[in-house]
């Protein structure tokens, strides 16, 4: 792949601020504590269900180390149903309890502050592409798009909200309802969410409706006056679905939210296309200007579940794009705006990034670190009925090409027969770590793709 995109943007750079729902939200500060010979086994560990991207935390407490933690994701899982696993990254193993004694995982959520129990004793799930923030005031709490069916005050039908955990106490901290669930026909209803993203303070997510709901991380409630009015199409909003999924993503970039919206199969009240919308949190406005775009959709297009900014070589974003997934052995298409809203030419390997010939091929938001002084975006990516079946694509925006070095396309053979599914990666400042569909956690090295990645005694990456 040839790295043909010089000269093809002129407009003024301005300061980076690429994906902060990533180097914001997903991934705390760590230091270099983590110490052993190997992060995870060769093949992996099991998550008992298929979870969505990994997020890591230093435990202050129990030993000191890293832990990775993943919470199994969908509206429509059964809400009692445990949903949330921790692995210890200094043995590979699942963590041990708080008092240092081996328990079991997965434990369910619950909207009241307990510890985490065991069993199917939970009331809340989450939704279809969530993700988690960090609270920058507390440490090891982290808050996740929720969903609960549980009458709550001032919520006797349930409610979408803010889910809380407090990864160093292995416990439950409150739940916050942000809007009721709602179950009108003929109307736009809430039966579920998709977030978070944080912005001066607040977490924004996206209801089935299209609103705008924010959570003040600051005072532990609901920001005044959401849920917000919003360009966002509906997605899953139909009445007799919920709990339901939203059907997209988001991600902040240069001070805006830019949202994907899809419809399910006789699920949106207002079908459409994949859709990718702005919202400006510091307006609680849509983004002035900035209508939304039907993204290019041919007959096999399937579903937008990827937002992330087109960078300069320096970092600088230039504009935002989204990636629709395809089906009939098509790739998925990248396609790119700036910030007015014009249409913007992606680099042409960046357009070239994913492979053809792949059934029902998905793509998701990619992490974006620096590494080795260059920054990357690590592009999840697979196939349902092959040839792909979990791959990580990763691109360098220093070079605008694909990373040297890095394995293209990165499958992960030990782990599951090469089975993956990727969803998405974490980062602990020397290893990547992905779980996807199939249930698995695993590592990878995010220099060379090699897996399973492998630590220094000192902490330093190999």
């Amino acid at each position: 792949m040839r790295d043909i995109a010089s000269g093809r943007r002129s407009r003024p750079r301005v300061r980076s601020l690429v994906l902060a729902v990533v180097l914001a939200g997903v991934v705390p500060p760590l230091s270099a504590t983590a110490s052993g010979a190997a992060a995870l086994a060769t093949q992996g560990g099991s998550l008992v269900g298929d979870g969505f991207f990994p997020v890591t935390y230093i435990n202050t407490g129990r030993h000191g180390g890293v832990e990775v933690w993943v919470i199994r994701h969908h509206a429509t899982l059964p809400q009692a149903e445990a949903k949330v696993s921790c692995f210890d990254e200094t043995t590979g193993a699942l963590c041990d309890d708080v008092a240092g004694r081996p328990t079991t995982w997965p434990k369910p959520l619950n909207t009241a502050p307990w510890p985490l129990g065991n069993g199917d004793t939970g009331d809340l799930a989450t939704t279809q592409l969530p993700e988690d923030v960090f609270d920058p005031s507390l440490h090891g709490v982290m808050y996740y798009p929720a969903v609960t069916t549980a009458p709550l005050p001032g919520f006797p039908g349930g409610a979408i909200g803010a889910g809380c955990l407090n990864l160093q106490a292995q416990a439950n901290c409150p739940f916050t309802p942000l809007a009721p669930l709602t179950d009108i026909a003929g109307t736009s209803n809430i039966n579920g969410l998709t977030g978070f993203v944080s912005f001066g303070g607040n977490l924004y997510g996206v209801a089935t409706t299209g609103q705008e709901i924010c959570f003040s991380m600051t005072t532990h409630t609901a920001c005044p006056g959401q849920p917000y009015a919003a360009s966002t199409p509906p997605s899953n909003d139909a009445a007799g679905r919920g709990p339901a999924d939203y059907l997209g993503t988001q991600a902040l970039i240069a001070g805006k939210i830019y949202i994907t919206s899809n419809t399910g199969a006789g699920g949106t009240t207002a079908s459409h296309g994949p859709v990718l919308a702005c919202f400006d949190p510091a307006a609680r406005a849509s983004c002035a200007g900035w209508a939304p775009k039907t993204l290019p959709a041919g007959p096999h297009t399937i579903a937008a579940d990827a937002v992330y900014a087109d960078s300069y070589t320096t970092g600088s974003p230039v504009g935002v794009c989204a990636t629709v997934g395809a089906n009939s052995g098509d790739a998925p298409a990248v396609t790119c705006y700036d910030f007015v809203g014009d249409p913007l030419a992606p680099p042409a390997s960046l357009a070239l990034l994913y492979p053809r010939g792949g059934t029902n091929s998905l793509a998701f938001n990619p992490l974006t670190i620096t590494v080795g002084g260059d920054l990357r975006s690590y592009f999840p990516f697979f196939s349902t009925a092959g040839p792909y079946p979990g791959d990580t694509l990763c691109y360098d925006w220093s070079i605008q090409t694909v990373c040297a070095g890095f394995a293209y396309p990165d499958g992960h053979p030990d782990v599951n027969r090469g089975i993956t599914e990727d969803y998405g990666y974490a980062y602990d400042g020397h290893c990547l770590y992905g779980s996807g569909d199939e249930g698995y956690l695993f590592s990878i090295d995010p220099v060379t793709g090699g897996s399973p990645c492998t630590i220094a005694p000192a902490g330093q990456h190999q």
